[in-house]
């Protein structure tokens, strides 16, 4: 996995596949139901919207949504830079 973006702001879910694999976030549900787990790192902290290109790259923003007031109880713990994400499934090109 590599950084594609360092922002300054929180990036704010969905792809689906030519073949109708949902991808949410970090997760893949099979057009037959199955869930499984896409990609795990300590770096995904709250990993947000998700996209998928022509050239095989999932991309997948980390906007920090955990550390917000509304999950914290306390003010916003959000620390930029706030990255974007890139790899490939293994095994897929």
């Amino acid at each position: 996995m590599e950084v594609v973006a360092s922002l300054d702001i929180r990036p704010g879910n969905v792809a689906v596949s030519k073949t109708g694999r949902v991808f949410a976030t970090i997760h893949i549900l099979t057009p037959d139901g199955k869930l499984s787990n896409l990609i795990q790192d300590e770096r995904l902290q709250w990993p947000d919207n998700v996209d998928l290109s022509s050239d095989g790259w999932i991309y997948i923003s980390v906007n920090q949504l955990n550390t917000t007031p509304a999950f914290t109880g306390a003010g916003d713990e959000g620390k930029p830079p706030y990255y974007i994400y890139r790899f490939r499934r293994v095994g897929k090109k």
